[in-house]
């Protein structure tokens, strides 16, 4: 996944780290092989993983341009953009339900 612009996200402690979307696709696949709606392949399994994940990271920081406290860069500066690890963690449930992957959002 290409960025255009470098996100980070804040965890609970105050660290900060580099968004990947690779990482949210780990956590998704892991719900949807312990749910209910793991009918298909592993691959395929996977696949949806990381394309659910795109969508969480393309709402969450498109929500975080227009959060106050989104630690967006002043007048078109390069610095890194800032979204909270709890923003992450509260979108990829409602995705997955959205997806109609109840299952799948109750064990994430």
């Amino acid at each position: 996944m290409k960025r255009q612009t470098t996100w980070l996200v804040e965890k609970r402690d105050g660290r900060r780290e580099s968004l990947r979307a690779t990482k949210l696709a780990h956590s998704i696949h892991v719900a949807l092989q312990h749910s209910a709606c793991s009918a298909g392949a592993a691959e395929q399994a996977a696949a949806r993983a990381m394309e659910l994940a795109r969508v969480v990271v393309r709402a969450v920081c498109a929500a975080g341009v227009d959060h106050p406290s989104a630690g967006l860069p002043a007048n078109g500066a390069s610095h890194p953009s800032v979204v909270r690890a709890e923003d992450l963690g509260a979108a990829v449930p409602q995705v997955l339900r959205a997806a109609g992957l109840a299952d799948a959002a109750a064990l994430h």
